[in-house]
């Protein structure tokens, strides 16, 4: 006897050839009915003998396609009614959406092959694409996810095409983004004064340019690369002043695994992330015989690394040497992903420009990700993962969150789910902030969004707090910078009921004393975190200007550290900054533009200025990635530290004696690396120092360390490794960044338990 069952499945089911998957499955099992995309996933209508359906249903949970997460699965019972056949039905959009879109996939590799395959007629196609890979969140305009809603809707498939998309048994049967030669996008190559350059294959041409040094904007699938050659010092340096990148390194596309172990030391799992459908850059150590240049990345024993994920770089990449390919922008603007606007802003930039005529309806920069301990830590969570949803284990109001100054994205949180943005850049650049509203507005009307209440950092001189504030929401909730940073970290764990000590260390936090905070150390349960402990608050002698210039931070302690004797030291920093020394003393003590500071940021950059790396940031963490790039590791013993309690039973952190060890060690001619290394484990040692003591006195066994400071390889490695040993667990970022890239999410999560009432 026949049953009719209804099926409602949400997760990322749209846009990842789910519906052809479940017509493949229904006709296999001889059933009838009907699949169908709607605005909140994906609805089934199937029928036939009991045996049949129940196995319908395991293989769709068991064996989804490739790129698809089935979040929910609802099954019910349905009265039978006269149906011969399965279909594929026209989406209906009825009601309330809910973010499952998927993210942008790499090209795979049957569309890989067929791509160098003389005998297809899709060899040498740009915008070869499947329903396993291809653009996605790049292209959409709406939900449910059908061609006629995505940038692709204006190229009309040719017969060969339809066929294959009308093809049950095809690879391409309901892929949105199928095309060819006869029926696809087109390439053009232009110079930069956007004059068409006419020749037979645009690809062909820019490879040789490339080869030539020159530099060539390449639109791709979430906006525009600069590329040149990696191993040409001079065009690489050449696009590092054109494009105004200070010493921030540069990402470098390379053809093949096989040619990234050439150049740099790939485990497995490294393997497996730059292989996979996200395809973002990853970090790897450069080995000694590297041929890339140094220009890529001065003084960096790491290279960003991303294989070839569209058609279009597969064939630039073809037998090619390592090819740097950064965000087609200036400086720290946003991307760009206009042709016009490209023209417009590129032309001092790169000398041609390699374009397609289909819109890129959301802008989305390379994912960058490293792996530590054997797990994935996103650095800049965009494309390839945006718009993933973080599943949450618990329900909350809806509560749109709008991050940070840094590093900013966007959380919109409903129920049980979260969703972030891509990376949006740094709000003080007026590019950033106009992508920032721009994607606001464009995933909220996608998602049909409707806040009760919007959270924003406490910080009061945010472009993201004024937004917040002048928003048409009733509540509007300020959240402390490093207490959102310990609750985002925990929400991507479901652990935001447990009790916790927290250690959140960053550059930069408007603290709730109104100071500036960075070396923070908190106990108890979100959203009521205590703060336990912090590092000793120093002057920040010119306030922001002491983070472009850590040599000031170098200062600061040095005058705490000796008084007004500092001057008399014998070191090279302060002789390189004699004449300004004066200027800097009264800032310091007639508290002129001097905030107070916690940061653990700035005692990186101070270390790093003292020893004689780094005293000009020409990039965010620049003193303190250099700091670690030297590190010695020796048996030598860390540095001493001090800890005392105040009134309220909070822990002070002071780093004098440290400042005055490593005085005495540079006067003594110890080596950076060797000081480096001591300072590095010094930090170490501290925080299982003060979790060990605050564990003892309240019993609490879970840690969360996060922050932008804990990108640090060494510190996040060592750390972990001994807190585990001292039988703590240890919650770490590895879906969101460490950095404020993972901020909103945690603006988002605290906004939601303080409406919810949590204590």
């Amino acid at each position: 006897m026949d049953k009719r069952y209804y099926l409602h499945i949400n997760g990322v089911v749209q846009g990842v050839g789910f519906r052809p998957s479940v017509f493949r499955i229904a006709h296999e099992h001889g059933l009838v009915g009907w699949v169908s995309n709607g605005a909140g996933g994906v609805e089934i209508e199937v029928q036939g003998p009991i045996s049949d359906l129940d196995g319908f249903v395991q293989v769709l949970k068991e064996n989804p396609p490739t790129l698809a997460q089935i979040e929910e699965l609802e099954c019910k019972e349905i009265p039978v009614i006269k149906d011969s056949s399965f279909r594929i039905k026209v989406s209906e959009d009825k009601g309330e959406h809910h973010p499952v879109i998927g993210p942008d996939a790499a090209t795979c590799a049957a569309c890989t092959k067929e791509l160098f395959d003389s005998a297809n007629r899709r060899c040498g196609h740009p915008f070869i694409s499947c329903v396993d890979c291809g653009a996605r969140y790049t292209i959409i305009e709406g939900v449910p996810y059908d061609r006629e809603k995505t940038s692709m809707k204006v190229f009309n498939q040719c017969p060969a095409c339809e066929k294959e998309y009308t093809s049950s048994g095809d690879r391409r049967f309901h892929s949105q983004t199928n095309c060819c030669w006869d029926c696809g996008p087109k390439l053009e190559l232009y110079d930069n004064k956007r004059r068409l350059v006419k020749v037979g294959d645009p690809i062909e041409a820019v490879r040789e340019f490339l080869a030539q040094g020159k530099i060539v904007a390449v639109k791709g699938l979430g906006g525009f690369h600069l590329a040149c050659e990696a191993t040409n010092g001079e065009a690489v340096s050449e696009l590092r002043r054109r494009k105004g990148r200070g010493n921030k390194p540069f990402a470098v596309m390379v053809e093949s695994i096989k040619k990234t172990k050439q150049i740099c030391q790939v485990n497995d799992r490294e393997a497996e992330l730059l292989e996979g459908s996200a395809s973002p850059i990853v970090l790897l150590r450069r080995k000694t015989e590297c041929k890339v240049s140094s220009e890529v990345g001065p003084g960096n024993n790491y290279l960003g690394v991303m294989l070839p994920y569209t058609g279009v770089h597969h064939l630039i990449m073809a037998e090619s040497e390592p090819m740097v390919m950064t965000s087609g922008n200036i400086a720290d603007e946003a991307i760009i992903a206009q042709n016009d606007e490209a023209f417009a802003k590129l032309a001092n930039v790169a000398d041609y420009f390699l374009v397609h005529d289909r819109e890129i309806r959301y802008r989305c920069d390379d994912s960058v990700a490293k792996v530590l301990g054997g797990e994935v830590q996103l650095l800049r969570r965009s494309r390839g993962y945006t718009p993933l949803v973080i599943e949450l284990g618990r329900d909350f109001p809806s509560v749109l969150a709008v991050g940070t100054q840094m590093k900013n994205t966007i959380c919109f949180l409903k129920g049980n789910k979260a969703l972030l943005s891509q990376h949006l850049g740094d709000m003080d650049n007026a590019g950033a902030y106009e992508f920032f509203q721009e994607t606001l507005e464009h995933l909220g009307e996608l998602l049909s969004f409707k806040p009760v209440a919007v959270a924003h950092d406490m910080h009061p001189g945010y472009e993201t707090s004024g937004f917040a504030k002048a928003m048409n929401i009733p509540k509007k909730i300020p959240i402390q910078h490093h207490e959102a940073h310990v609750a985002g970290c925990l929400a991507q764990h479901k652990a935001l009921d447990e009790e916790v000590i927290g250690l959140s260390f960053d550059g930069t936090g408007f603290g709730r004393d109104g100071r500036i905070w960075g070396g923070e150390i908190f106990v108890g349960r979100v959203p009521k975190l205590k703060r336990a402990g912090h590092f000793d608050y120093v002057p920040m002698p010119g306030g922001e200007q002491a983070i472009k210039e850590p040599w000031r931070m170098a200062v600061s302690y040095l005058k705490k550290a000796f008084g007004a004797d500092y001057r008399k030291l014998d070191l090279p920093v302060l002789e390189k900054f004699r004449q300004q020394l004066p200027a800097i003393d009264k800032l310091i003590e007639r508290k002129i533009n001097s905030p107070l500071t916690s940061s653990c940021g700035r005692l990186f950059d101070a270390v790093s200025a003292l020893i004689g790396l780094c005293d000009l940031n020409t990039f965010e963490g620049e003193a303190a990635i250099t700091l670690e790039m030297v590190i010695s590791e020796s048996k030598a013993k860390p540095y001493q530290y001090g800890l005392r309690q105040n009134e309220q039973g909070c822990y002070l952190v002071d780093f004098i004696p440290a400042i005055k060890a490593i005085v005495a060690d540079l006067s003594e001619g110890l080596a950076a690396g060797i000081i480096s290394g001591k300072f590095h484990q010094t930090i170490v040692e501290l925080c299982v120092d003060i979790v060990n003591r605050l564990s003892g006195e309240t019993g609490i066994k879970k840690v969360v360390v996060t922050g932008g400071v804990f990108q640090s390889n060494f510190l996040h490695t060592k750390l972990k490794r001994l807190l585990v040993q001292n039988g703590f667990e240890v919650y770490a970022n590895t879906i969101t960044p460490p950095n404020d890239g993972g901020m909103s999410l945690g603006q988002a999560v605290m906004a939601g338990m303080i409406l919810q009432g949590k204590k």
